[in-house]
């Protein structure tokens, strides 16, 4: 996938989840390092041509053409020109995002403040205050936050902090997302990828992979269920939405013509949902056929938030091949249960 398709690829899935284009943008520029004129035009999937199509549809009386923009965002390289402030208040307007969104990536000269002193305040209390101070330091500044929303927006930032933490000790992976809009009141929907695994006593490890439709009631109760022909074995789960956790039963009903002879299995799982709201990940639990109780690995991620009729239908296919690796590691398995 080229560059330029995996911005638009990447921003078309931020606007699907209800991020602004302000927010979308500056995803853009923090993972990918897109300059702050283009990640704005890409935050609303444009082209250069689509977005002077939007300008002279705004504008007629000051057209301009793709050529312009481009101009502006090779800006301030050697074949730029520097828009001017006219023009940066309209595109901020086009762009529906602030006049400083758009010069956010040029650098900043002052010698005093800014987000540098902020981190080094930061980082002065987190090494020298003890918990409590720290404690009372994060108190006061969630007093800022509507009281409705104070517990559950500490919670999240909580979670972000503990998932942060083993790819700060080893400097690896790519920048996680930060949250983009307000998670809170945030509902589990649309259509979702479902992959879990289990060892079984005579395949070795298997994975199997499900698309499924999240149907949440809004008042803290989450069913999902799989989509028809995504895989012969159809899930069902019945799972309860507290802060950030997911905890309930599922239930799977194997292909008659398969290796488990059309049983439904059954057992219990518990699920950390990312502060992002994109992906969900636990572990189930279940008995086998000689009495023991056995776990494994499941995790779900978001695909669209779209769960209408013509979503469905498209994902009404095999959501991936059922993998087998390690032959050699033998266990007990869900099928065996």
């Amino acid at each position: 996938m080229t560059g330029r398709r995996e911005h638009l690829r990447f921003a078309r899935g931020l606007r699907e989840t209800g991020a602004t284009p302000a927010a979308t943008a500056r995803q853009l520029r923090e993972r990918f390092g897109v300059r702050a004129l283009t990640a704005a035009r890409l935050a609303h999937g444009w082209s250069q041509s689509d977005a002077a199509a939007e300008w002279n549809r705004r504008w007629p009386d000051a057209p301009r053409t793709f050529k312009a923009f481009s101009y502006w965002e090779n800006w301030p390289g050697p074949t730029g020109h520097a828009p001017s402030l006219d023009v940066l208040e309209r595109l901020a307007r086009l762009y529906v995002c602030a006049v400083r969104d758009l010069l956010a990536d040029l650098p900043d000269h002052g010698d005093a403040g800014g987000p540098d002193v902020d981190r080094a305040a930061l980082v002065w209390q987190v090494q020298h205050l003890d918990l409590p101070e720290l404690t009372r330091a994060v108190t006061r500044w969630g007093a800022a936050l509507p009281q409705r929303d104070r517990r559950a927006s500490l919670l999240r930032l909580s979670a972000a902090a503990a998932a942060a933490a083993p790819e700060a000790e080893t400097g690896a992976g790519v920048p996680p997302l930060t949250p983009v809009g307000s998670p809170l009141g945030q509902r589990l929907c649309g259509i979702w990828h479902s992959r879990y695994s289990y060892k079984s006593t005579s395949r070795g490890l298997v994975d199997r992979h499900h698309h499924v439709i999240f149907r949440d009631d809004g008042a803290g109760r989450v069913e999902i269920v799989s989509i028809v022909d995504s895989n012969d074995s159809p899930i069902q789960l019945d799972l309860v939405y507290e802060r950030q956790s997911l905890t309930g039963t599922w239930t799977e009903h194997t292909a008659t013509d398969d290796h488990y002879r059309g049983a439904r299995y059954h057992g219990a799982i518990q699920l950390v949902v990312d502060p992002t709201g994109r992906s969900a990940r636990g572990r189930w639990v279940g008995y086998d056929r000689a009495g023991e109780v056995d776990s494994g690995p499941w995790e779900f991620t978001l695909l669209t938030t779209d769960a209408g009729p013509a979503a469905v239908r498209e994902h009404a296919r095999p959501a991936a091949p059922t993998e087998v690796t390690r032959p050699d590691e033998k266990g007990p398995s869900p099928g065996e249960r």
